[in-house]
């Protein structure tokens, strides 16, 4: 039970975000000062991803930092203003928006890189200049705890006000330079008189980021304060609650050209940068200078390429961008980024034409082959580049993963009766004629090489929809089998047919180490592992006949067109629990990752209104109608009983994933980054992201959660122990009156019985001690309660908050700590979190 030390507050951190959309035209001069430029030589941006902002690199006064312009509009970005003209009015003058008391030092930064620079030539013809391109432009720090964000909108620049203190709204005032008066419509617009024409400015649109994790609009209008000055006003949902309000929402961007993008694999390098494997239809998905292929294969309609990005740890730049393919379709699996940041993608290829590398293991494309590639750590290169595959139609990767060496284990469907196989492998002949066999190989690191390969089937059609290696190198397949005679081992779960399988493949892929057939009408959606061995699969029950949920698991109702969670022992012997995840419309898990405890996170989409969300989610409500869908990402406990977090994450059109796409990475503190494919233009980003508008009828978006609920802040990183980084989690809200409300451990020493849950006010600064950073205070009242881990690391304490409605409010903090059998000063410690408690 959660007691009240010395009471502790904190304001809300809720983001304010106040729009003005400025309709109007900018000035080809800023305060009477000609620009040195004539003009641009070179505009290599479709005109369908809407005019960029061009840096200045010396072609215009110094005061003008960026350009934008677009048919007649045109605007200028200062360190403190903005400058608009409406160029299609005759002598229509300039006038500035001044933002009074903004830090003139601010810093004004291009966001959102577009392909290609433009290339101007000063006057006379000499000394050409070469600017970049971008997006938008952010005036980071405007103001304390305020940044500007200038865009364009389709009838005109835009400029957005963020805050991520709603208090400082009231430093933000614009003054009005050029303009002979201010007026307000009755509807709220603001009009600017400017000689003979009149600026109008739409009413501010204006929300605020609450609990609930939705933007909830709030009313907001146009302040005069007297003929050139104007600010802003908002009534607030509740501007005074003392609550922490995180949402669990850390980042989210989009990426993406005019056409359709989609991703199907996702990562963290070792400097934390983020990176995406994908396919684009965009012949200006952008790709940056330096990276190993501009050009996308074209094709009429253009053809699929694979992109490879990445992006900053924040998601807040694209740091490079590359396509890779030929000139017919490709599509990647996976993507891994080793300690030295070299990237490996696989997946297949239709191209003729497709890049291989000499002295690869198989250079030439046989009509659809496999493709294993590896890049430099600047996706600059082509380090080395192989096919995979027969010479009959076709070969196709579905699943990769790269071992401790560096060595590529891919696996797949085959048509071709002569796939390469090793002498030795567990099945070297295809065990069916020309039908759809598995195949699972190992291409060794430096791509020239074969280790093994093996065929893997039965006399029917095939797929393999997921695959995880073990520590010793041997590998776990699941997928879905027509064949009454797939290779199942005795004593395993099941020999019957089930229209699954989960096999157990010896890592030199010389025998069948464990198979067992399972559920699997319909799509799967991966396999993962523990530290312990145990072994999670997800799939789908198009009725509730085809699974058979276990007593005590989470849901044990099938509703319609359900997923379901199963965990196996190790030697797939014993299934210890299954489970329903699901509503009232169709549901899907296409991704399943755990940690080493076997805390269990899925990713997917739902149609249902009615899917299991928890108190506290970042998005507790579905948007959109049934038909459309939504992504969703969830949490359960390693025995599956309990759904500790699970949110929707989605816009007003569909989030798709693609039957192989879609992407799910587990951070080494419970944080997740997960990627998929929008059709809304209401996709939640955050303030700062890379890209936050769609622009073709599909984009890539991506976004990072910390799966906390509102009213849980996370402090710091954990002080890994021998066992590695630990997470803390929390299993529901912390709500006055929550019977249910808990602490949870993952990846603590294995069977210890010497750990601590500490629970008191919050550190003002991190404590060292003993080895580990403490963020709870230790001169304040504290609450040491034992604990102890299971076999697999994971502990759980009941914290019930009592049904005390005083207690709304109360801010404490919590971390684990953990007494080490070896590891720096023989202590180890979870990052620690701050807990407000919520009426």
């Amino acid at each position: 039970m959660l007691r009240e030390p010395r009471r502790r507050l904190l304001w809300p951190t809720a983001a304010l975000l106040v729009i003005v959309a400025v309709g109007v035209a900018a000035p080809p001069w800023i305060a009477g000062d000609r620009p040195r430029v004539v003009d641009p030589v070179s505009a290599t941006l479709p005109s369908s991803l809407g005019p960029a902002f061009i840096e200045n690199r010396g072609q215009w006064s110094e005061s003008a930092r960026f350009a934008w312009q677009n048919g007649g509009s045109t605007m200028w970005v200062g360190a403190d203003r903005l400058v608009v003209r409406n160029d299609g009015v005759a002598d229509a003058p300039s006038v500035s928006f001044v933002f009074e008391g903004a830090d003139s030092s601010a810093r004004v930064e291009g966001i959102g890189p577009r392909p290609g620079p433009a290339r101007f030539i000063r006057s006379g013809g000499v000394d050409p200049v070469t600017a970049r391109r971008f997006d938008r432009v952010m005036l980071r720090g405007a103001y304390p705890g305020v940044d500007v964000h200038v865009r364009g909108g389709r009838s005109g620049p835009i400029y957005d006000v963020v805050l991520s203190d709603p208090r400082a709204l009231d430093d933000v005032r614009v003054r009005c330079e050029g303009g002979d008066g201010l007026e307000l419509t009755r509807e709220g617009d603001l009009l600017i008189a400017a000689g003979d024409t009149t600026l109008r400015q739409p009413r501010p649109r204006s929300w605020q980021v609450l609990a609930d994790g939705g933007r909830v609009d709030v009313p907001s209008r146009f302040r005069i304060d007297d003929d050139q000055r104007y600010g802003f006003e908002v009534d607030l949902v509740d501007p005074t609650r003392p609550l922490v309000v995180d949402p669990g929402l850390e980042w989210s961007t989009l990426l993406g050209g005019t056409s359709a993008d989609d991703p199907y694999g996702i990562t963290v390098g070792p400097d934390g940068a983020v990176y995406l494997a994908g396919v684009t239809y965009s012949l200006d998905f952008p790709v940056t200078p330096g990276a190993f292929d501009l050009e996308h294969g074209g094709g009429s309609p253009p053809s699929q390429d694979v992109f490879i990005a990445r992006l900053t740890a924040d998601g807040s730049d694209l740091e490079f961008a590359t396509y890779l393919g030929g000139d017919a379709n490709e599509e990647p699996v996976g993507i891994h980024v080793d300690a030295g940041g070299e990237i490996t993608v696989a997946g297949f290829t239709a191209s003729p034409d497709f890049p291989t590398t000499a002295g690869a293991f198989d250079p030439i494309v046989n009509n659809l082959d496999a493709f294993i590639c590896r890049l430099s750590a600047d996706g600059g290169e082509l380090l080395w580049s192989t096919v995979l595959g027969g010479t009959d139609c076709c070969d196709s990767i579905t699943r990769m993963a790269v071992d401790a060496d560096g060595h590529v284990v891919v696996a797949g469907c085959t048509s071709a009766l002569d796939f390469p196989t090793t002498p030795g492998a567990f099945q070297e002949t295809p065990p069916s004629g020309l039908e759809d066999n598995i195949f699972v190989a190992k291409v060794a690191s430096s791509g020239d090489e074969l280790l093994f390969s093996t065929y893997l089937g039965g006399s029917g059609l095939e797929s393999v929809e997921g695959l995880a290696l073990a520590p010793d190198g041997s590998v776990f397949l699941a997928g879905r089998t027509g064949s009454e005679d797939f290779p199942t081992t005795p004593s395993t779960w099941s020999q019957e047919p089930l229209g699954g399988y989960l096999a157990h493949l010896a890592a030199d892929g010389g025998s069948l180490l464990a198979s067992t057939t399972i559920e699997a009408s319909q799509k799967l959606g991966g396999v993962a592992l523990d530290a312990g061995g145990h072994v999670y699969v997800a799939g789908r029950a198009a009725a509730a006949s085809e699974f058979t949920p276990s007593p005590g698991a989470f849901d044990t109702t099938f509703l319609f067109s359900d997923p379901w969670i199963v965990k196996f022992t190790p030697d797939l012997v014993s299934r210890e629990f299954g489970t329903f995840l699901g509503g009232g419309a169709p549901d899907r898990i296409d991704r399943i990752t755990t940690d080493g405890s076997g805390t269990i996170t899925v990713f997917g989409t739902t149609g249902s209104h009615d899917f299991p969300i928890t108190d506290g989610a970042f998005q507790t409500t579905k948007v959109g109608p049934s038909f459309e869908l939504d992504a969703f990402v969830a949490r359960l406990t390693p025995d599956g009983s309990t759904l500790a977090y699970s949110t929707y994450l989605g816009g007003s059109g569909d989030e798709f994933i693609d039957l192989e796409g879609g992407a799910l990475w587990l951070g080494p503190e419970g944080e997740v980054l997960v990627a998929a494919s929008t059709e809304g233009d209401d996709f939640p980003t955050t303030p700062g992201a890379y890209a936050s508008d769609l622009l073709g009828p599909r984009d890539t978006f991506i976004a990072k959660l910390d799966l906390l609920p509102v009213g849980i802040e996370k402090l710091g990183p954990s002080t890994p122990g021998v066992s590695g980084p630990l997470a803390l989690g929390v299993i529901a809200q912390p709500r006055v009156g929550a019977s249910d409300f808990a602490f949870t451990c993952s990846n603590a020493p294995a069977s210890a019985a010497q750990g601590l849950l500490l629970i008191g006010e919050v550190a003002g600064a991190p404590i060292r001690t003993l080895g580990v950073e403490l963020w709870v205070d230790l001169q304040a009242p504290l609450f040491r309660v034992p604990v102890s881990a299971d076999a697999q690391g994971y502990a759980q304490v009941p914290a019930a908050v009592p049904d005390e409605p005083a207690l709304a409010g109360l801010t404490l903090a919590a971390q684990f700590v953990w007494r080490e059998a070896t590891g720096a000063g023989g202590w180890s410690s979870s990052n620690a979190v701050a807990v407000t408690v919520q009426p």
